[in-house]
């Protein structure tokens, strides 16, 4: 290097530049899931972290840039790296906190923006100083390694590459491995400490170099024109990236699920995408000169975005051939996200370097101009996050806002004809631009509904027809009727037969329907009725709004508030067979379209009962619902006598996350108790688990008052649920929990720093596991399912209680045939093992 002792060699340095490529996203990923429970898993919320991440990445570029040409860039980039690692260390200690403090600046009914507002500043300020010093890395870095002007473009396209190729590892490390295996302290803790050492590296063994004079000479341009059209098109194509990206996500999400690791894979497949292009552009164009170079970049990229209308349809059929040639999930699913993002994200990597090359040739602040160039494409994909997030999907849908895409595409062709020097000729442009407003006409706007129904239809039985599709910013849903699948339900006092009918969301979870009809019914009369005297409930998560309407149905019932992320479940409740929505319009029912547990952060009302039915834990976010720190919030906001109704499949209660979760809420509520989800045989494998503040009393007198004073049709539901009579629902009672089963390795609690991730390495039994010991779990099968005891009845007469043993023996017997032949069939060889 010029004017530097090299000390370290230049594969060390980049090396150097990938491991900060990858403590970047270890960051990123680790630090929006730790905004979770305290801003949310709304769609703004997660908008407003990637925002300000975004945004702190972008000024920091621009400011540190500007300083990088007035001071050593190595001794600068090394205290760029402890200010991130010490920010590390700090972050996992002051984003709840902060969180909370924040929460209790917007209560219930403060306005959506006003809400939005105080989480994009709680945001920021926890990012602003990370990410204003991991946006200084690029233009410090680049500064120092580059000192020959004839291969600034090179140099330009390898670090760039080198810190993308980085920033896709560890996007992948941290879902496959660091996530699982680690908390999220201990994460942040991990990635600091790499800071740290790479600071060493630098200072210690690192190149040595005079203070830049301020001046850079620089190499001829790489693609001539204005001044002005590096600086758009990195604006364009920063809009491009992080629009295309969301669209992506929502389309990828139907094959692959919404859960933590496959967000990793797809930002892992845009990341190498994006390395790929800039790996490209440095081996085959950084010394080219053509004037043309930079509009031919862009008509690929228009070539691209017309490649995403043709994949996004065919991504069930890519996803099944993939599934008959490649065995390993996670590769299955990199692959498919590659195809996806491959040409869109390769043409942009290449474009990223190409522009900051152009920008840099004629300035003297070689820092200064990285900095600028790399702020402005920040700040289009903040603003594209923003706009296509929060505006032009709500305003236009997925396909209009893919089209919309396709237009500004378009428009990044143009920028680069017209500041093309020495200029092209117009009809280069005009056979471009003609063909993609043609294309731009014809392509169908509904093209993600066709994904999702392709990919409904490839999971659910028999023929199906769709008889609701909406859209909006949260989410994209169809709701299907499943011909030749029989369902009964309750109208007018009266059994009466139909088809099942599910919804499923762009997260390809089934959140409501008459799958769940019975369980939802009964999940509404346990809280109800099990509860002295009712008169605040909380019903987080509507869904079919079965369990809101069962609960309204009991006069007894107070004020009840709901809570529901999706607005579009409330438009398509009614097409569950009965008018689910018109319990909206009781004036007890107070509705919030809000995260649930951030709700309660922001409220100080007190509850007698809370129940909580988010879809179980399925690593999207609901895993936040069953951390010790969210019960002890529950319990905070529940009064004297009061109780928590959280789920569970009762095949996941022996699995390890059951034992998990088992542990956590036992530690939280000692005297939790489970109840079976219905008396019927199709419905009573989603237990209830009930906690409370001393042992549950079961008043068999009030019981029996309130069962009294159903109507008909009440009966007739509870008679389809499989209860007659007040004993019977007492004889749902099946134990109180206890702690997990000794004699395995103790299960972990449960909390915000480390909630339940699956190892996608891992089967739900993992056989190899030290935790895996059948003869202790086929134990616990028998504490659960033939224990002895029944609840704890307050007066209620000897042959009462004769009464509740006999149908709880009938339950459990019920219960115990189908973890073995049923629908809840437990592995036989834990059924098989003898106690321990």
């Amino acid at each position: 290097m010029k004017g530097a002792q090299a000390r370290l060699p230049s594969a060390a340095l980049l090396a150097v530049f990938f491991a900060s490529g990858f403590s970047s996203l270890v960051y990123q990923i680790a630090g929006s899931r730790m905004f979770y429970p305290v801003f949310g898993m709304n769609l703004p919320a997660i908008t407003a972290v990637v925002a300000a991440f975004m945004g702190g990445l972008g000024v920091g570029a621009h400011l540190i840039g500007r300083w990088v040409d007035r001071a050593d860039p190595w001794k600068t980039y090394a205290m760029l790296e402890v200010g991130i690692g010490c920010f590390g260390l700090l972050l996992p200690h002051v984003a709840s906190p902060l969180g909370e403090l924040l929460a209790g600046w917007t209560p219930p009914g403060s306005p959506g923006l006003a809400v939005n507002l105080v989480r994009f500043v709680g945001v920021t300020l926890l990012l602003a100083g990370p990410c204003l010093l991991m946006g200084g890395t690029f233009p410090a870095f680049v500064r120092g390694y580059s000192r020959t002007p004839g291969r600034l473009g090179r140099d330009i396209g390898s670090l760039y590459a080198i810190n993308t190729v980085g920033a896709a590892s560890g996007s992948l490390v941290t879902g496959v491995w660091l996530l699982p295996s680690l908390g999220l302290t201990e994460i942040c803790y991990g990635a600091a400490t790499l800071n740290f050492l790479l600071a060493l590296a630098i200072r210690l063994a690192g190149p040595t170099q005079e203070r830049p004079s301020g001046s850079v000479v620089t190499s001829n341009g790489a693609g001539g024109g204005a001044a002005w059209a590096p600086l758009v098109l990195l604006f364009l194509t920063g809009y491009l990236g992080l629009s295309f990206e969301l669209l992506w996500t929502r389309a990828l999400t139907q094959p692959l699920g919404a859960t933590y690791l496959s967000f990793s894979i797809i930002l892992t497949a845009m990341l190498l995408g994006i390395f790929l292009g800039s790996a490209l552009y440095r081996a085959l164009l950084a010394d080219r000169e053509r004037p043309g170079l930079l509009m031919g970049l862009t008509v690929l990229l228009l070539l691209a975005s017309v490649s995403s209308f043709l994949i996004v349809s065919r991504l069930q059929p890519l996803q099944e051939a993939l599934r008959g040639v490649v065995p390993v999930a996670v590769v299955r699913a990199l692959l498919l996200c590659l195809v996806a993002f491959l040409p869109t994200a390769t043409v942009l990597g290449a474009i990223f370097p190409l522009c900051l090359r152009t920008l840099a040739r004629s300035r003297a602040g070689l820092g200064r101009e990285l900095g600028l160039g790399y702020g402005v494409n920040t700040a289009g994909a903040v603003i594209g996050v923003v706009s296509t997030g929060l505006v032009t999907i709500e305003l236009l849908g997925s396909g209009g806002t893919l089209i919309l895409l396709f237009v500004l595409a378009t428009v990044a062709v143009c920028v680069a004809f017209f500041a093309s020097t020495p200029r092209l000729p117009l009809s280069r442009l005009v056979a471009v631009v003609l063909p993609a407003v043609a294309l731009a006409a014809l392509f169908p706007s509904d093209v993600f509904f066709a994904n999702q129904l392709a990919a409904l239809r490839a999971q659910l039985p028999g023929d199906s027809e769709v008889l609701f599709q909406g859209e909006d910013a949260t989410s994209m849903a169809t709701l299907v009727e499943m011909r030749g699948q029989p369902f009964s339900y309750v109208e007018d006092a009266q059994v009466r037969d139909g088809r099942q009918r599910d919804i499923f969301h762009s997260n390809w979870r089934g959140v409501g329907g008459t799958r769940i009809y019975l369980w939802n019914v009964m999940g509404g009369y346990l809280a109800g009725m099990l509860h002295p005297d009712p008169e605040e409930v909380l019903v987080i998560g509507y869904g079919s709004g079965r369990q809101l309407k069962t609960l309204a149905s009991l006069p007894h019932v107070g004020r009840m508030d709901t809570l529901e992320v999706n607005p579009l479940n409330f438009a398509a409740s009614d097409y569950f067979y009965l008018d689910s929505s018109a319990v909206l319009r009781d004036p007890r029912v107070h509705v919030f379209v809000d995260d649930g547990r951030n709700h309660l952060l922001r409220s100080r009302q007190r509850y007698d009962v809370i129940v909580v039915d988010v879809g179980g834990i399925d690593g999207d976010g609901s895993e936040f619902f069953y951390t010790r720190e969210f019960l002890e919030l529950c319990r905070d906001r529940l009064r004297p006598g009061g109780l928590l109704f959280t789920w569970m499949d009762i095949r996941q209660v022996l699995q390890p996350v059951g034992l998990m979760y088992r542990r956590t809420l036992h530690e939280v509520f000692p005297d939790a108790s489970v109840w079976l989800g219905t008396g019927e045989s199709t419905s009573y494998g989603w237990l209830w688990l009930v906690g409370s503040e001393g042992p549950l009393q079961v008043d068999l007198g009030v019981l029996k008052r309130r069962w009294s004073a159903l109507t008909p049709h009440q009966r007739a539901e509870l008679d389809l649920a499989g209860l007659r009579d007040p004993e019977q629902l007492a004889s749902l009672y099946l134990t109180k929990l206890g702690p997990p089963p000794a004699g395995i390795t103790p299960a972990r609690v449960l909390t915000d720093d480390r909630p339940y991730c699956k190892p996608v390495w891992r089967s739900s039994y993992p056989t190899g596991d030290p935790s895996w010991n059948p003869g202790v779990l086929a134990d616990s099968v028998h504490q659960l399912l033939e224990t002895e005891s029944g609840p704890p009845l307050a007066g209620a007469s000897e042959e009462e209680r004769e009464a509740v043993r006999k149908h709880r023996a009938s339950f459990l017997r019920m219960a115990h045939k189908g973890t073995t032949t049923g629908r809840f069939r437990l592995p036989a060889a834990l059924l098989a093992a003898p106690p321990p």
